[in-house]
Order: structure tokens, then sequence, then C-alpha cells
């Protein structure tokens, strides 16, 4: 993954990490014992803060999950890379094939000039 890409999921995890303690905070104080003394109007704007804070967690992991598909798209073409890379590695030695098993037979005979 590169640097500048490490660095905002960094950033977006930590957002997220933000956000969540809000969240319990927020639904700490809707749900506790002091719920019950707050009045409505102060309710619903706790609600609204809560759905706010909802929507900018939200956004948070869909932003993560957008790095994460990007990440695993750049490894899903250097492996597609290397897979060419290989199989036309392959292919060569197959075509080569009986030049290679004479080279290793001269070796292993002693017959090879270039072995030490």
């Amino acid at each position: 993954m590169p640097p500048e890409m490490r660095a905002r999921v960094r950033e977006l995890e930590e957002q997220h990490a933000r956000l969540e303690e809000r969240v319990r905070e927020l639904t700490a104080r809707l749900r506790g014992p002091q719920g019950t003394d707050i009045s409505s109007e102060e309710r619903a704007a706790l609600r609204e803060e809560l759905a706010k804070v909802l929507n900018e967690q939200f956004d948070t992991r869909t932003e993560l999950r957008k790095l994460e598909l990007q990440r695993m798209e750049q490894e899903l073409n250097r492996l597609r890379e290397m897979l060419e890379k290989r199989r036309k590695d392959f292919e060569a030695r197959e075509r080569e094939r009986s030049t290679i098993i004479e080279r290793r037979t001269k070796q292993l005979l002693g017959e090879d000039p270039a072995e030490w």
C-alpha cells in the first residue's frame, strides 16, 4: 500500500474511533438514567446529533472500504503481472526443453566445458 494511502487509512481509522466514542456518549445520555431527566427538546437535539454522527461514521467506513478495494485491485494487478511473467517463463522453458535437458546431461557427465 502506498504511503499516502496508508496515511489516509490511519486518519480515517482514527476519525472512525472518535466518532464511535461520540456515538457511545450520545447513546449513554439518551438511554442512561440521566436520559429520563432531559427535556423532549434536548432529547430531539441529541437524537439529531446522533444521526449526524452516524452519517459521518457511515461515510468514514465507506471511504475505508473504497480504499481497501483500491488496495485489493492493486494487489490483484500485481499478482496478474507476476502470473503472466511466470507463464511466459514456463512457456520459454517448454520450448527449450530439449536444449535444457541436453545441457544438464552434459553437466552431469562432466562434458560441459563451462562447468567449473
